[in-house]
């Protein structure tokens, strides 16, 4: 007989009364690389792996997404895209990413309304459904149609809660805004709801194209406030009721000096309220 005085030491002591033979067995070490994305952003690559001691990964990368930028992985690594080579450990790591500078200025107030000059300023209204803000610039919004997996632009308000604030746009343009709302069955536009007290103004919305069910509309989805001096181009469509090119439902609002060259197509049947420029109005 033979006792193995500690089985799990890879140096240990038997004590032996005959011949034996004993074979010592090995397994290759292995180790598992993990991935994956914070708020903000997604991962391209193989965000599992496993690999054998001393082996190298696959590129994965950080993409972020329309309003953010990529800051650096949850061990202070900022490679990206990231490749771990030599791996002799387990690993870890969550992409961090960070959103694009709020607002170019201002505070908000009626006086001093918070400076829009990019797309993702024009998204950021959503944090503040209150305040006031104006453009201080064009802006080109054709980058939002890769936006959320393919569904753009978010609109800014609903029901509940609405925009309240003001929106001057203080003459300038946004082109190309892409939204594909049809998951979403009410208030679908730049603005989905724009409540009672809130305005908007002064600008113009070129070659959109915008997609939702019911309250569709290129600027608004749905008013009760004030919209005056905007105008609208490009194509606004929806699979519900109440489908306008500037506003979808124009509901104890008023809409003035504005105009819309939009095409405009509906198709719930009979009843559908379409308009080329409100699909319903029961405004002013």
């Amino acid at each position: 007989t033979a006792t193995v005085l500690d089985e799990n030491s890879p140096n240990t002591s038997v004590t032996m009364n005959g011949n034996y033979s004993i074979q010592a067995n090995f397994a290759i070490c292995q180790y598992t690389l993990n991935y994956s994305a914070g708020t903000g952003g997604t991962l391209t690559g193989n965000s599992s792996q496993t690999l054998n001691c001393s082996e190298s990964g696959t590129a994965v990368e950080a993409v972020p997404d329309g309003c953010y930028y990529f800051v650096n992985w949850s061990d202070s690594s900022t490679q990206n895209p990231r490749t771990d080579n030599n791996v002799t450990d387990n690993i870890t790591v969550t992409a961090n990413f960070a959103i694009i500078q709020a607002f170019s200025g201002g505070d908000g107030s009626e006086a001093t309304p918070y400076l829009i000059q990019n797309v993702c300023q024009l998204q950021n209204m959503s944090s503040n459904l209150s305040a006031h803000y104006a453009l201080n610039n064009n802006i080109d919004a054709s980058g939002t149609s890769a936006w959320n997996g393919g569904a753009g632009f978010m609109p800014v308000g609903n029901d509940s809660p609405s925009f309240t604030g003001s929106f001057n746009g203080s003459g300038y343009t946004i082109s190309n805004l892409f939204i594909n709302q049809s998951d979403i069955q009410f208030y679908v536009g730049l603005f989905g709801y724009v409540g009672s007290g809130g305005s908007l103004s002064n600008v113009g919305l070129v070659n959109v194209n915008v997609t939702g069910q019911y309250e569709v509309g290129g600027l608004a989805g749905q008013n009760s406030g004030s919209i005056s001096t905007c105008y609208i181009s490009g194509v606004v469509s929806g699979n519900g009721s109440r489908i306008g090119g500037l506003v979808g439902s124009n509901h104890d609002g008023s809409v003035y000096n504005s105009s819309s060259s939009a095409e405009v197509t509906g198709s719930d049947g009979t009843g559908s309220y379409v308009g080329g420029l409100v699909g319903q109005n029961w405004g002013n």
